[in-house]
């Protein structure tokens, strides 16, 4: 893909408008984070364990949180079984395209394209 310096500039121009609200949005969430810390004394110097965070939270808020961390940690190890059979199939995908190279070729003696005339 070719792109022109102008076309180019203007693309780069608009991604950079597109990230300002990401930005603001973005300091925004830090700000509250450290409110919410600050509210309830939680030192984020090391990794904040649900249930330390439950423990702070009332009963009702903590069981939400609990049962929220259970479904990111199972969505988490599902996609890790995903990413595992993909890293599988990618990577025989990859032999099989190598061995056709390497028969087509000649075990590489010969040029993939001919560009004699």
């Amino acid at each position: 893909i070719h792109f022109h310096d102008d076309s180019l500039a203007a693309n780069l121009e608009r991604q950079r408008q597109l990230m300002k609200p990401i930005e603001s949005l973005e300091r925004e969430w830090t700000t509250v984070s450290h409110e919410f810390s600050r509210e309830l004394r939680l030192d984020f110097s090391e990794p904040l364990r649900l249930s330390v965070l439950a423990s702070r939270l009332p009963e009702r808020d903590a069981v939400q949180v609990s049962a929220y961390g259970k479904q990111l940690r199972s969505a988490v190890e599902k996609i890790l079984v995903v990413n595992g059979q993909n890293k599988m199939l990618l990577e025989n995908s990859m032999r099989f395209v190598q061995q056709k190279i390497r028969i087509i070729t000649d075990d590489y003696s010969r040029q993939l394209i001919d560009t004699t005339m």
